[in-house]
């Protein structure tokens, strides 16, 4: 018996993505794998926010959310 191990998405053809996709604050989303041409959260099994990298992603996105979120509660 020949029994093919593998990712079981790909075993039932099924569209997916085996990137991470990173999530920005400001809405913007990239993955990890550059094959991907489709970067949805529903063709990926791992999605992250940009700042659970602990050495940061590079974008002031979460920065200028959170403070546009301090202004806002201030405000209140």
């Amino acid at each position: 018996m020949d029994i093919a191990v593998g990712c079981a998405d790909c075993v039932v053809e099924r569209d997916h993505c085996h990137g991470t996709l990173i999530e920005h604050a400001d809405g913007v989303v990239e993955c990890t794998d550059d094959r991907c041409v489709m970067p949805y959260p529903v063709r990926h099994a791992m999605v992250v926010d940009c700042d659970a990298f602990a050495a940061g992603c590079g974008c002031d996105a979460h920065d200028r959310w959170n403070n546009m979120m301090l202004s806002d509660s201030a405000a209140s």
